[in-house]
């Protein structure tokens, strides 16, 4: 489980720390989306699955990764003591506005990310790096990710 905390939220209290930084010169806080906030990769996947109407697939194991931390949510209660300030964005809107900005850009996304990778693809499979047979199939693969519009 992590918090998430959505840019928005992030500058706001920027700016509020801008405005009193001669209150608080020298002073940490910490800024994060805390448990309101917090998600697990599945939960997150599964949201962005039903926002996108797009899946990918996950594995899940229950062994913890050597030097994860399994729980993390940020303590915002000095921020919200000093600037009033807590999220307002939450996962959910977050995650459609996310999505809605990559629907109205993604001319530009596939355009400036799209042909380098494809490119890219096609030198290897020249050079026989990596197998033919692999490199059209990833050539193939993002083809087809690119062609189809976000819904």
């Amino acid at each position: 489980m992590r918090d998430i905390l959505f840019i928005e939220d992030m500058l706001t209290i920027l700016d509020l720390e801008i405005s009193k930084l001669p209150t608080f010169r020298g002073e940490v806080f910490n800024a994060g989306g805390g448990a309101p906030n917090s998600v697990s990769l599945c939960e997150a996947t599964a949201a962005m699955k039903e926002i996108s109407s797009r899946s990918t697939p996950i594995t899940q194991s229950e062994k913890v990764r050597q030097g994860d931390i399994a729980l993390y949510f940020t303590d915002n209660r000095k921020a919200l003591k000093h600037f009033g300030w807590q999220p307002q964005i939450d996962l959910r809107a977050g995650f459609t506005r996310i999505f809605e900005w990559i629907r109205e850009n993604q001319t530009e996304l596939r355009g400036r990310y799209a042909p380098s990778s494809i490119v890219k693809r096609r030198k290897y499979r020249h050079r026989g790096r990596p197998p033919a047979s692999r490199a059209r199939s990833l050539s193939s693969s993002l083809r087809r990710a690119y062609a189809r519009p976000f819904a």
